[in-house]
């Protein structure tokens, strides 16, 4: 029997249930599952293709952000366990954000393959101030330098105040996970997948492609490194890139 999912949690983007493997996406900071909607567009044979959705993001607008890692973990772990006890062949895919999320729940769950994408290992990031609620342009000068977000939606006021409203949250608890030490990296335990890829656009000012082989030696013993893929372009490469990365992340599952 198909289990019961929290649908608030759990967006599906495209390719159908019964594929013969899953891929399942976690947003970037301030983003939502609608991030990934090109993903599969297309394909001949597409993988299952869901992703989270994040407490005050898209569809869950109406509700308070999370603020914590532990909250974070707590209210997808669940979802996420429930989802692979079918025993279908799961990806998890995180980017930027969400590959600190997606490494914290593979401690939990394990998975076939774990793609971390736009994100340094916890402990080799630079920590840095975030702008005042109040200061938008510091806000909107925060977004261009990633990219991702079209101009006109950031002079768009009340899409800036819903954007820093989910932003400072996701923040706030990525910087409790990405928090260095011996103490934290035993909290946040190894990844546990069968295999690592990583991900990163060559021009990427947060997370290039040497930044994010850090991940490499907080995998678990005998799972496979699949490498970096190295996409062109900056700090969302990798949606510019969904054939590619598609292409890459099914050989690296073997299906």
């Amino acid at each position: 029997m198909t289990p019961t999912l929290d649908l608030g949690a759990l967006a599906r983007v495209s390719g159908p249930a019964d594929a013969a493997w899953r891929l399942v996406c976690l947003p970037h900071a301030g983003g939502s599952a609608g991030a990934y909607a090109r993903l599969g567009a297309g394909l001949a044979d597409p993988p299952h293709i869901v992703a989270l959705q994040y407490p005050g993001h898209e569809t869950r607008i109406a509700e308070e952000p999370l603020t914590s890692y532990p909250e974070f973990v707590a209210a997808f772990a669940g979802v996420l366990g429930q989802l692979t006890s079918d025993g279908i062949p799961t990806v998890l895919l995180g980017h930027s954000f969400g590959a600190s999320l997606a490494a914290a729940l593979s401690a939990l769950i394990p998975v076939d393959l774990l793609v971390l994408s736009g994100r340094p290992a916890p402990g080799r990031r630079r920590g840095g101030r975030l702008p005042a609620d109040d200061d938008r342009e510091a806000w909107r000068a925060w977004l261009r330098r990633l990219g991702g977000t079209p101009e006109v939606l950031l002079g768009d006021e009340p899409f800036l105040t819903l954007a820093i409203r989910a932003l400072r949250g996701d923040l706030t608890a990525a910087a409790e996970f990405d928090r260095p030490g011996a103490a934290a990296d035993a909290e946040r335990g190894p990844l546990r997948a069968g295999g690592l890829l990583t991900v990163a656009g060559r021009d990427d000012p947060v997370a290039g492609p040497v930044a994010v082989r850090g991940w490499i030696p907080l995998l678990q013993a005998g799972a496979i490194d699949h490498g970096t893929l190295v996409l062109e372009g900056a700090h969302f490469a990798l949606l510019d890139h969904p054939e590619l990365l598609l292409s890459r992340i099914r050989t690296a599952v073997g299906a």
